[in-house]
């Protein structure tokens, strides 16, 4: 039987200084979380990831920054269908998404107000 609460959660930090360059920072995290309820699962996924390892190319990851926050789910547990050897699924969802590309020319909206 799986466990009725399920949390996972990582965070990175990385600090590049190169020569003659300014200092570049950046964190990213990502949280899931998942409680079974009496016939449904209920989800909730945080994730903010900023920059891409350098050498992969520009058309395999087409963002340098992407943000989940948050994504809320509610998915039942399988569901019979009458006498037929057949199950289904209802998964409803609910998230707020920002992706900002390497060529991104508007406003910063992972900054918060204010900030530049």
């Amino acid at each position: 039987m799986k466990p009725d609460l399920f949390v996972n959660g990582d965070l990175d930090y990385l600090n590049r200084r190169i020569s003659g360059e300014e200092p570049n920072s950046e964190l990213s995290f990502s949280f899931e979380g998942r409680k079974r309820l009496a016939s449904s699962i209920l989800s909730l996924d945080l994730e903010h990831k900023v920059g891409r390892d350098e050498d992969e190319p520009e058309e395999a990851v087409p963002w340098m920054a992407l943000s989940r926050l948050p994504e809320l789910s509610l998915e039942s547990l399988p569901i019979k269908l009458g006498k037929f050897p057949a199950w289904a699924q209802v998964r409803l969802g609910w998230g707020r998404f920002i992706e900002r590309g390497p060529h991104f020319t508007g406003a910063d909206l992972l900054d918060s107000p204010g900030q530049k």
